[in-house]
């Protein structure tokens, strides 16, 4: 007969093999996204530049009970040629980045239980992790990090063509 302690040992041994089996059933968190977060929360502003609808799409499928903070952010149409093609730019706080950053992991990064990763999120998650990498929580610089995702096909401009 098995006694208690064995049965605690086995009933542990049968927890960490379901756990690590079904470790792929839930959101797939990259490594970095927890030091990501860390230095998201330390910033007073963060830019983002992108099209209008990008933004709502983001924003709108993170998930169904979007957080107050969230739900404040307005976009800002911009000017000039860079509107007209509906770019917009936004503006987070850190709480709010952080919480963007999350919610993109989930819908970038899902588990199989989650269903498939949504490709807006994994683009614009894609776009900020460098950026927000890259803040130095140390530095005294007043720059504000920016993230443009308005990816265009290299075309040269008309002062950059060959002479005919």
């Amino acid at each position: 007969m098995i006694t208690s302690p064995h049965r605690l040992a086995v009933l542990v041994a049968l927890l960490l093999m379901a756990t690590t089996a079904c470790s792929n059933l839930v959101t797939q968190t990259p490594a970095a996204h927890s030091g990501l977060v860390q230095k998201a929360a330390g910033v007073s502003e963060f830019r983002i530049v992108c099209n209008e609808r990008t933004w709502e799409r983001t924003i709108d499928s993170l998930t169904y009970n979007r957080p107050e903070d969230l739900k404040k952010i307005e976009p800002t149409a911009l000017e000039g040629e860079a509107g007209e093609r509906g770019l917009v730019e936004v503006r987070l706080n850190g709480p709010q980045l952080v919480e963007y950053l999350h919610r993109l992991n989930r819908a970038a990064h899902p588990g199989k239980w989650e269903g498939t990763p949504d490709p807006m999120a994994q683009r614009m998650y894609a776009a900020l992790t460098p950026v927000v990498d890259s803040i130095d929580p140390t530095a005294v610089s007043a720059e504000i990090p920016q993230v443009s995702v308005d990816d265009l096909i290299g075309v040269p401009a008309a002062d950059d063509e060959p002479d005919s």
